[in-house]
């Protein structure tokens, strides 16, 4: 089993050979992970080897790393929610509508019964598959979301539960609006 430091230590090694190109030695880095890692370690580095065959645009196999990923990310995470939002924006770019609603669905259910995350992403992707209608059968799923993601990126007022599309829009302007203010202040 691999301790703390030595997860972050393989997990550094991997982000720096992936900035440098060197995919081999990012996977050799996550390998020793996937042997000896704990469940919650096996799934990020699941995640991030995902994110790598994205960015080669191998969708089929970065779809396959974000399945072996869930059977180790614990229910309500939010790396589990971020699983599934990648699996449905790989599905939705693939043209496969269907299973992409499927894991917005799936994912908006992990936010709304887990851990204090926005689930804006997946909000807006399901929004965005379903045309902007919601069935009685997810209202109070996507309501759930809202409000969550609401309190969480500390938006002013309250969602309009009869515009869910431009609730969607909102939080995603507010939460792009505080990603570059903490760039700005980094800079």
């Amino acid at each position: 089993m691999l301790t703390k430091a030595e997860f972050d230590a393989a997990r550094q090694r991997m982000f720096m050979a992936w900035g440098q190109g060197d995919l081999a030695e990012a996977q050799a880095a996550m390998d020793i992970v996937l042997r000896k890692g704990t469940a919650a370690m096996k799934a990020e580095c699941l995640f991030y080897q995902g994110m790598i065959a994205e960015e080669r645009s191998d969708l089929a196999e970065a779809r396959e790393s974000w399945s072996n990923g869930l059977q180790y990310a614990r229910e309500g995470s939010f790396l589990r929610f971020q699983l599934e939002t990648s699996l449905g924006g790989a599905a939705e770019r693939q043209a496969q509508p269907a299973e992409a609603l499927q894991w917005f669905r799936n994912a908006l259910a992990t936010c709304c019964q887990g851990d204090e995350f926005s689930g804006s992403k997946a909000l807006s992707g399901f929004l965005r598959l379903s045309g902007g209608k919601v069935e009685p059968a997810d209202e109070r799923v996507v309501e759930c979301v809202a409000e969550k993601s609401w309190r969480v990126a500390g938006v002013p007022g309250a969602p309009d539960p009869n515009d869910w599309t431009a609730t969607a829009a909102r939080l995603d302007e507010e939460l792009a609006n505080r990603a570059s203010e903490i760039r700005d202040s980094q800079e």
